[in-house]
């Protein structure tokens, strides 16, 4: 009975394939951390973008104080312009106008505070964004390491079972190679001492016996080759590129 020996290929080590996923996972750390510095630019660019539409807002706010201002003027212009009657008509109309360019105007610069108010809460919502996502992306990162370190782990573990399999398998076929010699020369002894026993019946009785363990041992070796044999195919079937598990018997 012949057992089949592992193939080389199935006591390879796992390593080459360990590399490639742990260079996977770095680069994709690698990536988020990227991620993580252009969020931060775009905050620090947005922050500044909501510093400035701040300051807009001021300006605005000093328009709406000057539109107002001139709207006083002009009415107390007015005022004044009715009291000088005739003479003071030209200066009414001038009066006038100027309060409709102060109203104009502080109705502008309201529409510009609204607009400036509504850019701020959109800015707003964007670094909150901007700020999750660095949080979500800096998880990710701390995610991807353990994993990293995990397939490591679980790389190296598989690396001792590969060896380990292998040389039990070499151990196996060496202990059934060993059972078939002693059978065999079990069975040249058992067959001397059928010849010798022709006249004996106690003798016949007792190789008999012998023979019945010799059969016993002959399934025993079997038993022990298919088990060989099987550990092989199994470690045959062993992906070495990384952790898949054999095909199901």
């Amino acid at each position: 009975m012949r057992i089949p020996k592992p193939p080389p290929a199935s006591r390879r080590s796992c390593t080459p394939g360990r590399r490639k996923r742990s260079a996977r996972i770095a680069r994709a750390s690698e990536l988020l951390v990227t991620l993580v510095h252009h969020l931060d630019q775009v905050s620090g660019a947005a922050g500044r973008l909501e510093e400035g539409s701040r300051e807009i807002g001021k300006l605005v706010d000093a328009i709406t104080r000057i539109a107002s201002q001139t709207d006083l003027l002009a009415l107390n212009a007015a005022i004044e312009a009715a009291r000088a009657g005739q003479h003071g008509f030209g200066f009414r109309v001038v009066a006038d106008e100027v309060r409709k360019l102060a109203e104009q105007s502080a109705r502008t610069a309201d529409e510009v505070r609204a607009r400036v108010r509504q850019t701020q809460d959109q800015i707003g919502e964007v670094i909150a964004a901007m700020g999750e996502g660095r949080r979500t992306a800096e998880g990710v990162g701390v995610a991807s390491t353990a994993v990293r370190q995990a397939l490591d782990a679980i790389f190296g573990d598989l690396n001792t079972t590969v060896r380990f399999a292998g040389a039990f398998a070499g151990e196996t076929e060496g202990q059934a190679r060993r059972i078939r010699d002693v059978v065999q020369r079990m069975e040249e002894v058992a067959g001397i001492a059928e010849t010798a026993a022709l006249g004996a019946e106690q003798a016949s009785a007792a190789t008999e016996q012998q023979i019945a363990s010799l059969a016993q041992l002959t399934t025993t070796s079997q038993q022990l080759s298919v088990a060989a044999a099987k550990l092989a195919q199994t470690i045959q079937r062993f992906n070495v590129n990384g952790g898949s598990s054999p095909a199901p018997q």
